[in-house]
């Protein structure tokens, strides 16, 4: 106890001004439970749900249609036998233009200290999606808003989950539009038509038939329900606390592997089917001319028969001129390329535009850095789509055959004499010739500046 005299008007004790305002630890004397007044009614609401459980119990939500005087409008509704009252949101009740008398009423929770709040008294009907019954809400508070878990259901895709729930017809749920919550005070809206009981010690949710349809209620793993935040306190974080955990492991994986770098023993690589493939095309076709290396494309079917697509090639190009006429600069590097692929013998010109073989062209465009503006890397498209197919999807990717620099650097400081390769290798890729089956032909389209 504090030896200063409150100096707070009112008060004649000794204690700290600080503690007004803070709940009584100890009651007063002669004070007993239960003798603080309370005006108005009081009603008991226990639906509530628990934040970060494992395992999530489900609520009966149903869809229904809610119709008064003047609209009807679809949404769901939660069938609550622990309720005394029913409930209604305001913005449903605005919606449906009800009207009622004013009241203090406590809605009451398991603690018992709710405080009164100014409620509408309201009257409206409840039906089945399907209107196939109407059930009177004599009395339902219009309150602001509900503690819900949100939550959206797919059942007619999760309900394949258990042997029980295959059978009814179960809709897809979005808790978060749940706007009405029916009590005990209604009649007959709690009536189970039929049930679906799981098997002793399968724990899974129980299918309940009702007036409004079927829904399910009991426990049900957190992983198989989705719960977006919709702004309530109730948050369920059981995703992203498994996203954390797989980030986690991934760290401490890339960490150790960055830690085995020359200590670790390299395995055999087990290459996929496609990739045996691909490379046994290589081994078969790789030869040297006597001028440069040869390499067969490594083609899914060698009776490959592609569309002629010369339409979407000379589109292309079409909008690469437009940025020819707007840069000079750039169509003048380009061409330099497309000429000294020609003088290299990289490509050569057509003499007729066409065949009666298939023909596949290449579309092309240039590319630059922000360090060499002036340097164009011409790049051809295989990817481009004509009549829903491509190049590429004909082709075998192949294997990574490229060597791990971490096993570079490491011979480095192995070895007594490392060899450094001075020929130029811009052009190691063009100098690499492409052989291709008799029947088929690979073309590109291209005019210099000065042609147009």
């Amino acid at each position: 106890m504090s030896k200063k005299w409150c100096e707070a008007s009112g008060w004649n004790a000794r204690h700290l001004s600080l503690l007004h305002g803070a709940s009584r630890m100890f009651q007063r004397s002669g004070e007993t439970e239960g003798t603080k007044p309370r005006k108005g009614l009081s009603a008991n609401v226990l639906s509530h749900c628990v934040e970060g459980a494992p395992i999530s119990t489900l609520l009966q939500v149903v869809p229904v249609t809610v119709k008064s005087q003047h609209k009807s409008i679809n949404t769901f509704a939660l069938l609550d036998q622990g309720s005394e009252a029913t409930l209604i949101l305001n913005k449903m009740s605005t919606q449906l233009q009800l009207d009622g008398p004013t009241e203090m009423t406590r809605l009451g929770t398991f603690h018992g200290e709710d405080p009164a709040i100014q409620v509408k008294r309201v009257q409206f009907h409840i039906l089945p999606r399907d209107g196939s019954r109407s059930f009177i809400v004599k009395a339902a508070y219009s309150v602001p808003q509900m503690k819900i878990t949100k939550r959206t259901i797919n059942w007619p895709k999760i309900k394949y989950r258990w042997q029980h729930l295959q059978e009814p017809d179960l809709p897809h749920i979005d808790s978060s539009k749940v706007t009405v919550l029916l009590g005990r005070d209604v009649l007959r809206v709690h009536d189970v038509l039929d049930t679906r009981i799981p098997p002793d010690g399968v724990e899974a949710p129980d299918g309940l038939k009702t007036h409004f349809g079927w829904c399910l209620t009991g426990p049900v793993p957190m992983s198989v329900l989705s719960s977006p935040e919709h702004g309530s306190d109730t948050k369920i974080m059981h995703i992203q606390h498994s996203q954390n955990d797989g980030e986690l492991q991934e760290a401490v994986a890339n960490f150790w592997l960055t830690e085995s770098f020359g200590v670790r023993p390299l395995s055999q690589t087990i290459l996929a089917p496609d990739e045996m493939k691909a490379l046994r095309i290589l081994e078969n076709t790789v030869r040297h001319t006597g001028e440069r290396y040869e390499v067969g494309l490594r083609l899914r079917h060698q009776d490959l028969q592609l569309p002629n697509n010369r339409e979407v090639a000379a589109r292309r190009f079409q909008a690469l001129e437009k940025r020819f006429q707007r840069d000079p600069q750039y169509a003048s590097s380009y061409s330099r390329v497309i000429e000294e692929y020609i003088s290299l013998g990289h490509a050569k010109l057509s003499d007729t535009m066409e065949t009666n073989n298939p023909i596949w062209y290449l579309p092309h465009h240039g590319v630059t850095k922000p360090n060499k503006p002036r340097k164009v890397r011409v790049v051809f498209n295989p990817s481009a789509r004509h009549k829903v197919t491509n190049l590429n999807e004909h082709v075998f990717k192949g294997p990574d055959l490229l060597t791990p620099m971490i096993g570079v650097l490491l011979r480095f400081r192995r070895l007594p004499v490392p060899i450094r390769f001075t020929e130029d290798s811009r052009m190691l890729f063009p100098l690499a010739r492409t052989s291709s089956p008799a029947h088929l032909g690979f073309r590109d389209v291209q005019r210099w500046p000065d042609e147009r």
